[in-house]
């Protein structure tokens, strides 16, 4: 009696933990980006997910100009351009109010620059510089730096409250311990390590085509690695990783082993460069080789397939998203010869936003970047 007990028990036990782990698989949302890439882009209107666009042209000075290499980041009380030089702020409109810390050896300086985060709410810049985060208020005034356990030249952000989430983009060097994210207060004492995937017999070359991503969307954060085809969300009370995307890639997925110092080893592999995520919408920007493509995956039709979105609010040039900026729009960021050079859609809803688009056309092509910002239906 006890044996058929234990049985049933066993029985019961196994069925509810293969309906577990089927609920878990049906909430992963598998994209096919090997058949993706093969076809073309359709046409939809950026008035479909968008209700207002702006054009920001950021202030050119002496004291702010932005080189080849540039990082911009829209707020709705501003704009942040981070360069390998230094870190400027601009007002919601485009005019420079101030630089941000400065590039040196100093005890209140970074060495790198470039790599950065934002808590925007409290009005801070977050510096990467090797083993620490150079905090500095948006004013430009030093804060603190925090110690960090190991490396943070991957991705990182602002992870719940007086949190930081950062990568280790060289993880697997250490594969019996190959903890990919680290997560700390602003003391720097660690809070929680998780570890990345390891392709076992596999000898690790050097990916310069793909890096890891984070993000954030609807306050919680997200994870695509740079050697996976994947994005996880990281749970902000438990701080583990659970997988919501997979991107199916065949034969072209990536190769862990590939050296991509060498020029004819690079783009072989599909690689997803940036990730953009709405209430209705996965934006991914993705490429193969000379290709490049961007993806949206709609949520409501469960349907995924390669756009271009044609501006129909201000007659511009298709908008492309491009870079992180604050919950309920997307920017896409070009210098001003860029506007130029691409072709304009000439159909036009908003008039005012049109003449933005013309004034556009006139500043000097060495002038610093305009910021396109579109604010997203429903917010």
């Amino acid at each position: 009696m006890c044996k058929k007990i234990l049985l049933i028990i066993l029985l019961l036990a196994g069925t509810h933990i293969g309906l577990y782990a089927e609920r878990q698989e049906q909430k992963v949302v598998n994209i096919n980006l090997a058949e993706a890439i093969q076809k073309d882009a359709k046409d939809i209107n950026l008035s479909e997910i968008a209700s207002d666009i702006d054009y920001i042209g950021l202030e050119t000075t002496d004291d702010a100009l932005c080189g080849n290499s540039y990082d911009i980041r829209f707020f709705e009380e501003g704009i942040i351009m981070g360069t390998n030089r230094q870190f400027f702020h601009f007002d919601p409109h485009g005019k420079f109010l101030n630089a941000i810390g400065s590039k040196g050896e100093g005890p209140k300086e970074y060495n790198i620059g470039l790599l950065y985060f934002l808590d925007s709410p409290k009005k801070r810049l977050y510096a990467q510089d090797f083993q620490e985060v150079i905090c500095y208020s948006f004013d430009g005034e030093f804060i603190k730096k925090i110690p960090t356990p190991n490396l943070n030249m991957g991705d990182a952000a602002i992870f719940g409250n007086g949190l930081i989430i950062y990568s280790n983009d060289t993880y697997f060097s250490n594969k019996n311990a190959p903890y990919q994210l680290f997560i700390i207060n602003e003391a720097g004492k660690q809070k929680k390590a998780i570890k990345g995937h390891i392709e076992k017999g596999k000898r690790y070359g050097v990916i310069l085509s793909s890096r890891d991503y984070i993000y954030t969307f609807d306050d919680e954060t997200y994870f695509k690695p740079a050697l996976e085809n994947v994005i996880y969300k990281i749970d902000s009370s438990s701080m583990k990783k659970e997988l919501v995307y997979k991107f199916e890639c065949g034969t072209k997925d990536i190769d862990v082993s590939s050296n991509e110092t060498e020029l004819r080893n690079r783009n072989k592999s599909i690689s997803i460069y940036q990730i953009h995520e709405t209430p209705m919408h996965l934006f991914i920007l993705y490429g193969l080789e000379k290709r490049i493509c961007l993806g949206m995956y709609d949520k409501q039709k469960k349907s995924f397939s390669n756009v271009r979105i044609v501006d129909d609010l201000s007659g511009g040039i298709d908008f492309v998203p491009a870079g992180k900026c604050c919950s309920g729009y997307l920017q896409m960021v070009y210098f001003p010869s860029e506007f130029k050079k691409r072709k304009a859609s000439n159909r036009f809803s908003l008039p005012e936003k049109r003449k933005q688009f013309e004034h556009v056309l006139q500043l000097d092509e060495e002038d610093n970047p305009v910021v396109v910002v579109v604010k997203l239906k429903g917010f």
